[in-house]
């Protein structure tokens, strides 16, 4: 009867142990596929964070750009007569060097005599419409060689550079919002 109990005792202590196994893989299988979850949804949300990080500085830089935009246009709008009438001169006679014969140039209306007796100008037309304001000089003999020198045509080609200068000022901090994330454990 001792040796039965023994062996009785025996195969439960072995099908506890077996089952305790095989109940300590499921666990440790459901905690994998549990964190494996966790981690998903975390890189998602991380995800969504950054692209929102990303939208809100493009954001930021376009008002920025926008901003400095409305600023050059009060800037130029503000220009005394005297101050217009010597940068007009400056672009004309940049505009000028750039051209291999003689130019027609093209200004603001009202501006014309400013420029008619520079070197190289053969005809001044009072055709611009920008306000704020510059030339636009051309080949006098066939048209084909423009020099556009324009205060807005100046800006659109730096506006670009400005807000990738924005861009990268603003960029380096998206490791910092992760940090901050993970700190607050919002993902």
């Amino acid at each position: 009867m001792a040796s039965l109990r023994r062996e009785v005792e025996e195969k439960i202590a072995d099908l506890i142990a077996e089952r305790r196994t095989q109940t300590e893989r499921e666990v440790t299988r459901w905690r994998r596929k549990c964190q494996a979850e966790r981690d998903q949804h975390e890189q998602v949300l991380r995800h969504r964070a950054l692209g929102h990080y990303r939208r809100c500085g493009l954001e930021v830089v376009r008002n920025l750009v926008a901003s400095v935009e409305e600023h050059v246009d009060r800037r130029f709008r503000s220009l005394d007569a005297e101050e217009r009438r010597r940068l007009l001169t400056l672009l004309a006679q940049e505009a000028l060097s750039r051209m291999e014969g003689a130019a027609v140039l093209a200004v603001s209306p009202g501006d014309e005599n400013v420029v008619e007796g520079l070197p190289g100008v053969v005809r001044v037309e009072g055709v611009l419409e920008d306000p704020w304001g510059g030339c636009v000089s051309r080949d006098a003999a066939n048209g084909r060689h423009v020099v556009d020198n324009t205060f807005r045509t100046r800006w659109s080609r730096s506006e670009g550079f400005l807000a990738a200068q924005l861009g990268v000022a603003l960029g380096g901090q998206e490791d910092d919002i992760e940090r901050f994330a993970r700190e607050l454990r919002i993902y």
